[in-house]
């Protein structure tokens, strides 16, 4: 039977591969960046996009239920072989659905047929997902298989990715590089996987999980329709260049978000258990406690990407991006939002159970981003497309905070937020007149990233005396 680790080292592993991912991207985003430019990597980033939504059809609810279903089982390994292969049963069956999806939309469109190798790279991306299978290892608890393969691996497509990549005509080669490294992972999956299980054919449970898989499929779908869809459509309407700003003005976004997401969901079993001891008062001083983290934490990083926004995409992808640095400022405000939407979901809705509310509040965000991308997107680009991201983003949270008040009674944080806006103030201004200092762009941008921390740091530990900031820095602790 599968042995799980701690949590403490589980929480490590997550940790680090987390922050090796970032540095990874920060050591080949800027080299690829420049090599390639803005039109060969937009055209990357392009059929990325759309191969990633042909893997979201493929994949469904499967991570969600294997996960749970798999950590269900784990202790009976006769059990334990039957789910897993009921769920890699359906996650093939998926897969050759969402291939034949694929093909029928490749004939459909001219945008597709103008990238045939790279959608044909793609293709391997696609059915090599079907072994990744982290859900088993994270089902059964075993963070550090997933740390340790996607550590080398991605170390190796570092090596290969300056080796191999020398000009605008290798863009081809840095999407299969991208494929090649979902292909080696899956392979170190499949053979270490058999220590733990084995592959049946019989009694398989297809029926049990297949209406779980579709309903907690349907709400990854539209949780990811209004962030991703807008990417494909993007491409389609305006084309690769557009592209190319669009995900350049998102990569600093999503880092930050991410180190937000790994509180967020840390924090959902502790609220569940909370919730169910029905000990509401404690359960709402930690929710409340999240949010004042979330502002405390992403207030200053948006209005630091927002003054340097020019200088940051110098810095990640060189001259010729210009174009990233209006829509870089129109999305950074979705750190507050979609880390406000995180606690929402993550903290409220899910331990509640509330699941149709969560699937209510995405079916809006992805029916705005519907009916908004035909009309922003062929007008501004990528400009319209960030626009109709925060837009979505800000209908998801309308509704989302609606069930959570409606259950248990926690609002908007307005007075926190116009507090921290006040509290802010002086650095927003002292971050203006930096950046109308003329000078050297990185050392502008060195000099304002220092004096956001200094001032954030005082603000939050001497100022306001913020006892979570003050704990982590250990200050006032004996």
């Amino acid at each position: 039977m599968p042995q799980t680790a701690s949590i403490k080292k589980n929480v490590f592993y997550s940790s680090f591969l987390t922050t090796a991912n970032y540095l990874f991207t920060f050591l080949t985003y800027p080299y690829v960046s420049r090599v390639l430019g803005v039109e060969k990597i937009g055209a990357v980033n392009f059929i990325d996009s759309v191969i990633n939504y042909f893997i979201m059809l493929s994949m469904l609810g499967i991570v969600i239920v294997g996960i749970r279903d798999v950590a269900r089982t784990r202790n009976d390994r006769e059990e334990l072989n039957r789910t897993f292969s009921s769920i890699l049963f359906l996650n093939i069956a998926f897969t050759v659905v969402a291939l034949g999806a694929l093909g029928i939309t490749y004939l459909l469109m001219p945008e597709l047929q103008g990238h045939g190798g790279l959608v044909m790279i793609g293709v391997v991306k696609l059915i090599a997902n079907v072994f990744l299978m982290d859900w088993f290892f994270k089902g059964i608890e075993n963070f550090k298989i997933i740390t340790i393969r996607t550590f080398i691996v991605r170390t190796i497509y570092v090596v290969c990715t300056f080796l191999f990549i020398h000009s605008p005509e290798d863009y081809a080669v840095y999407f299969a590089l991208i494929a090649a490294s979902v292909l080696l992972n899956a392979i170190a999956n499949c053979m270490y996987m058999r220590k733990y299980v084995s592959l049946t054919f019989s009694n398989l449970n297809i029926r049990g999980l297949l209406p779980s898989i579709l309903i907690l499929g349907l709400y990854m779908f539209f949780g990811n329709f209004y962030s991703s869809f807008n990417t494909m459509v993007l491409g389609i309407e305006c084309g690769d260049v557009e592209v190319g700003y669009f995900t350049t003005a998102t990569k600093l976004y999503t880092i930050f978000l991410s180190l937000f997401s790994a509180f967020t969901s840390v924090m959902m079993p502790r609220m569940s258990s909370l919730l169910k001891e029905n000990r509401l008062d404690e359960y709402r001083y930690m929710f409340q406690k999240s949010v004042s983290l979330l502002i405390a934490f992403c207030l200053p990083l948006v209005f630091l990407s927002i003054i340097q926004s020019g200088n940051i995409i110098l810095l990640i992808s060189g001259k010729g991006y210009e174009g990233a640095v209006v829509p870089m400022m129109i999305c950074m405000p979705l750190l507050l939002v979609i880390g406000y939407s995180q606690i929402l979901m993550n903290q409220g809705l899910m331990p509640l159970g509330k699941d149709k509310a969560i699937l209510t509040s995405s079916i809006i965000g992805g029916l705005m981003a519907l009916g908004l991308c035909f009309i922003l997107i062929p007008r501004y680009g990528s400009v319209g497309s960030a626009m109709l991201w925060v837009i979505s983003e800000i209908s998801v949270n309308v509704v989302a905070g609606y069930f959570v008040y409606r259950h248990i009674r926690i609002s908007f944080p307005i007075r926190q937020i116009g507090a921290a806006l006040l509290w802010h103030s002086p650095l927003l201004v002292l971050l203006i007149l930096l950046k109308e200092i003329s000078g050297e762009f990185l050392v502008n941008l060195i000099v304002a990233s220092a004096i956001t921390f200094a001032y954030c740091f005082t603000l939050q530990c001497f100022v306001i005396k913020n006892q979570t900031i003050r704990g982590l820095f250990r200050i006032g602790h004996e």
